[in-house]
This record gives C-alpha cells, structure tokens and sequence, in this order.
C-alpha cells in the first residue's frame, strides 16, 4: 500500500518542525496546544470510553485527552521515533504528577498492521488526513468501522484547507517576496518539503464527499480560530508587518472558507 515514508517523520521532524511541549516541567490542559483542546471540546468523553489517537505523534493529543476526560486511549503512529519520544514525554508526566492516569498507551503500527479493537468510541485525526493516500484512507475507515461498539462512533478531525493553499498563501508568498521577508528559494524548499509528505490537501466539502461514501454524517464543523498569534503564525515573517496582519484579520470575517485549516467531525450511529 502507498504511503509516505515512515522515515520522514523521525525526530528530526518532531525536534525541527512542531511546537514541542516541555514535559520535563509541570503541564495542565492550558499549557497544551490550542489547536488540540479546541479538537477535544467536540465530543464530552466520558470515562468509560475507549479513544483511538490515530497519527498520535509525540502524544501531546492523546496526553489532553487523558488529562481531560481520564478515558481508555490508544495513540498509534508507524513512526518508531514517534512512539519513542510519546512514550518518553510520558514517563515525564507521571514523572511531575502532571498525569496520573495510566490508561494511555502507544503502539507503533503502520496502517496494514493495525490492531484489532472493539467498542471503540472516537478515532481522532489531528493532522493526519493530509498525510494519508487515498487508497490509506479507503483501508483504514474499514478498519475504523470494525473497532466501532452498538453506540455511535465519531471521527474527529484537523486538517489544512486547500482554499487557503491554492488561492490566499500564493499572494502570501508574493508579498512575502514584495517586503524581502522571503525568498524563492525558501519557498521553494518549503513547497518541496510539503509536497513529499501532504500528499491528501482537501476542502471541507470535498471531505464530507469522501465520508459520506463511508455512510458518517457531518456532526460539527468549524474553520481554524482567527486570533492575532495564529494569523502571525501562518504569515510567517510577514506576520512583523502590522498592516498585512489586519488585512488578514479583516479578511477572514469575511471570507471564511480561505482560512488555513478546519475542524470537522464525522459520525455513525
């Protein structure tokens, strides 16, 4: 089966590209990353519920999760550096007390090796379709629907939106090389990068398309949150010019459908 090399994601990846969390200290819910307490006020978990943290990464969804609710969680990810620095940043919260729950667990399993579970009540994808082939996808939602219990199942979901990337980073890009805040070769670098590993871009209605086939229906939906960190984060050096970020503040009052990313959550009773 397709898929992107597992390697790219070691970590170097986790070090370099994301936000880490320093786990060595004291952590509570608000310390976490707002993208993934915004992800997690979707479904009121209750503790008897089993969740799946599919595309776990380095843990910290799965750590919230526990934190929040103090449910049965399982973070799958086919990168071993993943699990390794998951399955490290946890020993660090039982370590500071920040979690005392142990019902969280990691395995490293690539998706034709996936466990097989039951009465599994919410798959989480933060930031995981993008990655995802199409015929990965095909296999996995079967794999989904067999883990699903009598009650109902929810899959929920961040993902970046290819409005954004096909028609408002273009201009982006271009003012960015306007001000000298970038240049094409870092552009070219950065496009390169995210062409080998955002190998699915969608659209929200593209991705209800793609679920309805899979018989879930659309329970909840809602674009990226607009605050001046996150519209800064996404302009990048472009984020210092105070004009361009009121621009895109203003802009996204209006025009919705081109912010960076989007929550979605996908349900079958």
């Amino acid at each position: 089966m397709k898929s992107v090399d597992y390697q790219k994601y070691d970590k170097n990846y986790f070090k370099e590209v994301l936000d880490l969390i320093d786990y060595s200290k004291p952590v509570t819910v608000r310390d976490l990353k707002e993208i993934h307490r915004y992800l997690t006020s979707f479904i009121h978990h209750k503790k008897e519920d089993i969740i799946v943290d599919y595309g776990c990464g380095s843990g910290d969804l799965a750590f919230l999760l526990g934190m929040k609710y103090q449910c049965n969680i399982l973070g799958i990810d086919y990168s071993p550096d993943a699990i390794k620095i998951a399955n490290k940043n946890k020993r660090s919260l039982m370590k500071t007390g920040s979690l005392t729950d142990k019902r969280i667990n990691f395995l490293c399993a690539s998706n034709s090796d996936l466990p097989k579970l039951t009465n599994v009540t919410a798959i989480y994808l933060a930031d995981v379709i993008e990655h995802l082939y199409d015929e990965e996808i095909d296999f996995v939602m079967k794999k989904f629907q067999s883990w699903k219990g009598r009650g109902p199942l929810h899959i929920i979901i961040h993902t970046d939106n290819n409005n954004f990337l096909r028609y408002l980073r273009p201009f982006i890009d271009l003012f960015a090389l306007i001000t000298g805040k970038s240049t094409l070769e870092i552009i070219k670098i950065r496009n390169q990068w995210e062409k080998e590993r955002h190998v699915n871009l969608t659209t929200p209605a593209a991705l209800c398309k793609k679920f309805k086939r899979y018989h879930f229906k659309k329970s909840a939906f809602s674009y990226s949150n607009v605050n001046i960190k996150n519209v800064k984060g996404h302009l990048g050096p472009l984020g210092k010019l105070p004009f361009i970020v009121g621009l895109t503040m203003f802009m996204s009052k209006f025009l919705p459908f081109l912010l960076p990313s989007f929550y979605i959550v996908f349900t079958k009773k």
